[in-house]
């Protein structure tokens, strides 16, 4: 009778370095996928708040200059040296957030927050857009990284007709008003009624 054994010829049902090495590559990305995920998740407090309810706002700062581009143009890369993560999510969430801007003491623009890029690479696909919508004007760079350590987009800017004391807005932290002279951002508030009409 022949020979019928099924024994593999040479080579046969072996794993080659490269197929390892493939299986290594896609088992790396599912981790950084999950990782990913896992880092979108909401674990405090002020994080849950952001992504669920559609009455708060960012309070931020920046230069006239600055704010007053983003009622000019469509839509301007604003940066900053901090990470806004609750703001990141808030986004994520809402698809955009609404911010407020102060001068000084006075809240005097709005808009809306619609992109949010965290520890960008200037040289990655992701980031062109955040860089297309740097004004020429705008001197960020001149002393940092193109996009800092968190860049967002701004779209639907106005001037506030009539500015108020930003001691008007309530912060989500604690529900208290913020204090007068305060100064950091981002400030996480509650949206004044009729301020936003439009938003979510």
């Amino acid at each position: 009778m022949g020979d019928h054994s099924t024994q593999p010829s040479a080579g046969e049902g072996k794993e080659t370095v490269a197929d390892m090495m493939q299986h290594l590559d896609a088992a790396k990305e599912l981790d950084r996928s999950t990782l990913d995920r896992n880092q979108r998740q909401p674990k405090t407090k002020l994080q849950r708040e952001f992504t669920s309810r559609t009455d708060v706002a960012v309070l931020a700062k920046n230069y006239e200059t600055r704010l007053e581009e983003t009622v000019e143009f469509e839509a301007v890369t604003h940066r900053s040296n901090s990470v806004w993560k609750t703001v990141a999510m808030g986004v994520e969430a809402h698809g955009r957030l609404p911010l407020y801007y102060r001068l000084g003491e006075m809240v005097a623009y709005k808009g809306y927050i619609t992109d949010v890029i965290i520890e960008p690479d200037p040289t990655s696909e992701k980031a062109e857009k955040f860089i297309d919508y740097v004004t020429e004007d705008d001197t960020f760079a001149e002393s940092n990284d193109i996009l800092g350590k968190m860049a967002y987009i701004v779209r639907g800017g106005e001037r506030i007709e009539e500015p108020f004391p930003q001691t008007e807005l309530v912060k989500v932290t604690n529900d208290e008003n913020i204090a007068e002279g305060y100064r950091y951002q981002p400030a996480h508030v509650y949206q004044r009624d009729g301020d936003f009409p439009d938003f979510p």
